[in-house]
């Protein structure tokens, strides 16, 4: 059988996909895999045999999935805390070499240390009892003096809790992260204090590794102390991140433009650095005559330490697994296939972790490398398509050979023209241009593998990541390979490597330049919504006729035609947008509030308050992102209040809002944060109204025109969102002063929804107000200090007794109604304490 290891891999992985969405009991998946490995046995040598064999394997999958998700042992903290947070005293390993960073908080700039430790023992109050289980730490102010270390063993006094779960769409689920890799607690340390070193325990294998990481980061520094203030940090911390994976120095800020230009990934550790590295030292072994085998035996090992120097993270163990297997097929007298190597080390990677298959890292590595494996082998069809061999036929003309006039000579050779003819600058004119076509191939061979999964789940496409990866992937293989050289050199002769840093300084410096100047190219990227699985399966099809076109010689024209059909039905379908569907979403942003609402089309959303600012960059940004945002029509500041515009600043600066709102303040920069360089506000006033596209607008019910409430919360913008019969009141945070006025001047507050936060001296919701406003759902935007609050319990007991159901940001996270011109519906992202999904139909008068 030919590639008898990428059916299996095929087989394996769809077992685990079903014991994902269907979870079975594990005797269940035992009795089933079983059952099915007897009669593979016993009907191996019959046809049906390999069917059987296939479907063991499946159910081998599943249990597999399973097992992988079983109930932890006796002492596990799963089983001794539950989910309540508890002060505990534990004694642990350090199994992750802690990693030190910069916080800035009210305070100033305060220092932390993350790391991992396997429990050995816990005290919860009662005394010591034995205890297993991984933890991630959080240590504010760690001690400068000693700083702690792979291996050490500690006993520490600190707040050990469960992970928070995401409550907004697009949020980062760092729970379930924590979860696949067996991780469920972390735990939370004041001050260095109270870590007490007891001892240590580490395997000689990891402590080399950890020796060779912290002389990785040290040669990578070495020489460039003497740099501006400014520029340091960023080359210093590129490299690292560059070289052993280590992210502290790469900071949102810079790490942005390589996302957007799809060449992030040179700063993860993967197959292009173990590749680079793996090269340089084959390289080297076989330029002093060291046979194939010698090479496996050496290279081998100190490929095993450079990934634990990187700390071993899955991406660097992947890239081990694959270089490993490639090495030792180079190393046999027998050819070797790709597809099969990339399915045996996918095997050994799902067999010792089997989780690693629900990973966007996984699933993106091997989407990159098994488009390379199919679309450019050497030669493979999209080269073929691109550039004509001096073997090829006549029939197999190109699109190169396709060119007029000259442009054809120029760019391809006659193939019945001996290249021992050709002059020698023709020869290696012809060479650079195969090779430049070869590395297009490779560039769009691996965006298009990994095209839908970028969109899945960065919400992200980049039309430019083709042409970008040509200019990052040679720099930042220089920069590899002048980094490790750097290394080896800074062991035997430091001043050497101070000059092959200088280098890695200015490819540094061409990948930032190069990077931005990519993201600035006019639709060089854009955000979007989540792909429909339908779409994804239609792009892969497309692919696959592609591939199938080429692998058969078809007529090429029938596979451009086919991707050209399929790709125009996928985007004509993508654009129908639900009709006239509008959708108000109330983000859990704890203590304040930020709504979007989103209407049909691109040009016509409206973000009314942005939250405090320390939720701007992991709840706000990627929610919109999620939406598709790239940038936000309308701005609409309520109140001058930290919690509700705390985030206007990176608002302003990520989504360029064209149309800013408020209610007559003046108090932006001061609640915003700092300066708002730009920032240009028109004043709302009742009874205003900002059509906001279709069927839908925003009416101002409050302030009037005059002077402003001294009180920031009686001076909120009181607005009502109607699309068709439908309408939604944004309250904000008014009291009961507010809600009187509206009621003497006899304002139509009747809404389906009413959205409202807590005053901070007043009652809210008033038995009065709830009968004008008539709610069937009240929305409260609260947080931590809204759940102490003496005045909430006997609001949410006013608005129970109007018969209102109340939906809460703190407990059914973000809350969102989508309205249309007969229908309203409302639902929860989080299930809350019972199941919330309301759904109203009326007729339009």
């Amino acid at each position: 059988m030919k590639r008898p290891l990428v059916g299996i891999a095929v087989v394996f992985c769809a077992g685990m996909t079903l014991g994902e969405w269907i979870p079975l009991p594990l005797a269940a998946s035992w009795v089933l895999f079983s059952t099915a490995l007897i009669a593979s046995a016993v009907l191996l040598r019959h046809r049906a045999g390999l069917v059987v064999v296939y479907a063991m394997i499946f159910l081998g999958g599943a249990l597999a999935h399973r097992l992988a998700n079983r109930w932890p042992q006796p002492h596990h903290l799963l089983r001794l805390l539950g989910d309540r947070p508890q002060n505990v005293v534990a004694r642990a390993t350090i199994t992750l070499e802690p990693v030190r960073s910069v916080s800035r908080r009210a305070r100033g700039e305060q220092e932390r240390d993350f790391f991992a430790v396997r429990i050995n023992a816990l005290d919860c109050g009662n005394g010591w009892q034995t205890a297993t289980g991984d933890v991630v730490v959080w240590l504010d102010q760690p001690p400068d003096d000693e700083r702690l270390r792979y291996g050490d063993v500690v006993e520490f006094r600190g707040l050990l809790s469960r992970p928070g779960a995401p409550t907004n769409s697009g949020q980062f689920d760092y729970r379930s992260y924590l979860a696949r890799r067996g991780v469920f607690y972390e735990a939370r340390i004041h001050n260095g204090a109270a870590v007490t070193v007891l001892g240590r325990e580490a395997s000689w294998w990891m402590e080399c590794g950890m020796w060779m990481q912290r002389r990785f980061l040290a040669s990578a520094a070495r020489g460039l102390e003497t740099s501006s203030v400014g520029d340091e940090p960023v080359v210093v911390g590129l490299l690292r991140a560059m070289l052993v994976g280590f992210r502290p120095g790469l900071t949102n800020e810079l790490s942005e433009p390589f996302m957007r230009t799809g060449t992030l990934h040179v700063f993860a550790v993967s197959g292009l650095h173990v590749a680079v590295i793996a090269g340089i030292l084959v390289g080297l072994l076989r330029f002093f005559s060291v046979s194939r085998l010698g090479c496996v035996l050496i290279a081998l090992p100190l490929l095993v330490f450079y990934t634990l120097a990187t700390g071993a993270p899955a991406s660097a163990v992947r890239s081990f697994l694959m270089a490993g297997i490639v090495i030792i097929g180079w190393s046999l007298p027998r050819p070797t296939d790709v597809l099969n190597s990339l399915a045996a080390s996918a095997l050994i990677i799902l067999l010792c972790n089997p989780m690693q298959l629900f990973e966007a890292g996984f699933q993106l590595s091997y989407a990159a490398v098994l488009a390379l494996a199919l679309f450019v082998p050497g030669p493979g069809f999209l080269v073929r398509t691109l550039y004509r061999r001096d073997d090829s036929g006549v029939e197999s003309a190109t699109l190169l050979s396709r060119l007029p006039g000259w442009l054809a000579d120029v760019f391809v050779c006659d193939p019945y023209l001996p290249a021992g003819l050709l002059p020698g600058w023709r020869r290696a004119w012809y060479r650079f241009v195969q090779a430049m076509t070869v590395s297009f191939a490779v560039s769009v061979a691996a965006c298009a593998g990994t095209m839908p999964l970028i969109a899945h789940y960065f919400h992200l496409f980049t039309a430019v990541n083709f042409l970008s990866n040509l200019v990052m992937v040679p720099l930042s293989t220089l920069a590899i390979t002048t980094g490790f050289a750097s290394f080896l050199l800074d062991l035997v002769w430091p001043p050497l490597a101070v000059v092959l840093n200088n280098a890695n300084y200015a490819f540094m410096e061409l990948m930032l330049g190069a990077s931005r100047w990519f993201e600035r190219l006019p639709l060089a990227f854009i955000y979007v919504k989540t792909p429909a699985v339908w779409l994804s399966a239609a792009f892969y099809g497309a692919m696959a006729l592609f591939l199938w076109a080429g692998v058969r010689r078809f007529a090429h024209r029938l596979a451009w035609l086919g991707v050209a059909a399929l790709c125009a039905l996928a985007i004509g379908l993508a654009a129908r947008n639900g009709e006239a569907t509008v959708a108000l979403t109330v983000l859990s942003v704890g203590d304040g509030a930020a709504a979007f609402v989103d209407v049909p089309g691109e040009k016509h959303d409206a973000l009314i308050d942005c939250g405090p600012a320390r939720s701007t960059g992991f709840i706000l940004k990627p929610f919109l992102r999620a939406q598709g945002c790239d940038a936000v029509e309308t701005l609409i500041l309520t109140h001058a209040d930290a919690n509700h515009v705390g985030g206007v600043g990176a608002v302003l600066d990520g989504f360029h809002p064209r149309r800013i709102f408020d209610n007559g303040q003046s108090r932006w920069s001061r609640v915003g944060g700092g300066p708002l360089p730009g920032f240009r506000a028109s004043r709302l006033v009742e009874p205003a109204t900002l059509p906001l596209g279709g069927s839908a607008e925003l009416r101002v019910l409050y302030p009037r025109a005059g002077p402003l409430a001294a009180l920031s919360d009686n001076a909120a913008l009181v607005m009502q969102l109607r699309c068709g019969p439908h309408r939604v009141l944004l309250a904000s945070d008014i009291g009961a002063t507010v809600e009187r006025e509206l009621m003497a001047a006899k304002v139509d507050l009747r809404s389906d929804v009413l959205v409202k936060g807590l005053h901070s001296r007043e009652d809210s919701c008033t038995d009065g107000f709830l009968d004008a406003v008539a709610p069937q759902w009240v929305v409260i935007t609260c947080g931590e200090a809204a759940r102490r609050a003496s005045a909430l319990p006997a609001m949410l007991g006013r608005i129970e007794a109007h018969g209102a159901r109340v939906l809460r940001t703190d407990s059914h996270g973000a809350v969102t109604v989508q309205m249309s011109p007969d229908d309203l519906e409302v639902k929860t992202f989080l299930p809350g304490p019972a199941p919330v999904l309301g759904f109203v139909r009326r007729e339009t008068p």
